[in-house]
């Protein structure tokens, strides 16, 4: 490959129009705009003498067995109708006996 590289790519010809460009094309350039010198900031106010202290409370874990009820009820509750779908339970029974206790 090292060989024949030069045959290969052979001479690359030098682009036509490349050095005047410019002159083709004028409106490529665009002069940069002149922006008016920013003017002198004020000085900085003083530092605090001592900064005020924050007093964090320490958050609650509020919903948190909730949140564990929540996930359980829905875990038994797939198990539950997953087993009845595959015909290990009969739920039918069981829930013949939920109605009669809560009439």
């Amino acid at each position: 490959i090292d060989e024949k590289w030069g045959e290969i790519m052979g001479d690359i010809p030098e682009a036509p129009g490349l050095p005047d460009l410019d002159a083709l094309y004028p409106e490529l350039e665009e002069p940069e705009p002149v922006l008016p010198p920013l003017p002198e900031l004020p000085p900085l106010p003083p530092l605090p003498a001592e900064p005020p202290t924050l007093i964090e409370k320490p958050k609650k874990k509020r919903g948190r067995k909730l949140k564990l009820l929540i996930l359980s009820t829905i875990l038994i509750g797939s198990g539950l109708g997953i087993a009845h779908y595959l015909g290990y339970i009969d739920i039918k029974e069981y829930y013949d006996i939920l109605l009669d206790f809560f009439n």
